[in-house]
């Protein structure tokens, strides 16, 4: 399964940017099987197939999303998938692929190599303490504890509205929730209770499927 960002409306929230700072400065979280590997624990001596690993670490050729460059939420983003698939029992299969990556549209082969390399210049800068001090004094990074922001910033409004359906799931809708305890995603928890409070707020999912198998996908990674 492939998910590409086509579009970007707002900024970069407090949280995101603690988010990316997290996992600059943490080894584990360069594990593409972390979170599995702390959800269960025969996850810890899980040893895929180099197929269900394919991440997009710099730019790509999609056959259905033409090029791509490297998307810099991916990296958190298909943990949860795959954490999902694993609290939900490997529901997908051991072998399941998940990658994220940033479509360019028509910009092709030069506009995804130039967005990849821009990219990782930034996750650079913010890895450094000098540099990521100066960003956040002249207010090109919001601050991690950030609480609010300009009206309308969907990255701050949808987010809010997720993390509150997501709550009266639990509190209104308990009975049709998966019997999932502790710590879980919202996938293997709650699941399509969430969507269909999410589509009375205003959320659209689509979903589109094709007959070829996953092997004969042209895409050409880099």
């Amino acid at each position: 399964v492939s998910t590409a960002v086509t579009e970007l409306h707002g900024g970069f929230s407090g949280g995101t940017v603690a988010s990316l700072l997290n996992l600059a400065g943490s080894k584990d979280t360069f594990d593409p099987y972390y979170l599995c590997k702390q959800a269960l624990p025969e996850c810890v001596s899980f040893t895929p197939s180099s197929k269900a690993y394919s991440p997009v670490r710099f730019m790509t050729h999609d056959k259905d999303f033409g090029y791509g460059a490297f998307f810099i939420m991916a990296p958190l983003n298909e943990q949860v998938v795959r954490w999902s698939n694993a609290l939900m029992g490997f529901k997908y299969g051991k072998d399941f692929v998940y990658r994220e990556l940033m479509s360019v549209n028509k910009g092709g082969f030069f506009s995804a190599l130039t967005t990849s390399m821009l990219v990782y210049v930034g996750m650079l800068c913010i890895k450094f303490s000098p540099i990521r001090s100066l960003l956040f004094a002249l207010r090109l990074l919001p601050q991690p504890v950030t609480v609010g922001s300009k009206l309308g910033d969907p990255g701050y409004r949808e987010t809010a509205k997720m993390i509150a359906e997501t709550g009266l799931c639990m509190a209104l809708n308990m009975d049709k929730c998966t019997k999932l305890c502790g710590v879980g995603s919202p996938s293997a928890s709650v699941g399509s209770v969430l969507k269909d409070r999410l589509e009375k707020k205003g959320f659209y999912f689509e979903v589109d499927t094709h007959e070829e198998e996953v092997e004969n996908n042209d895409g050409r990674d880099m």
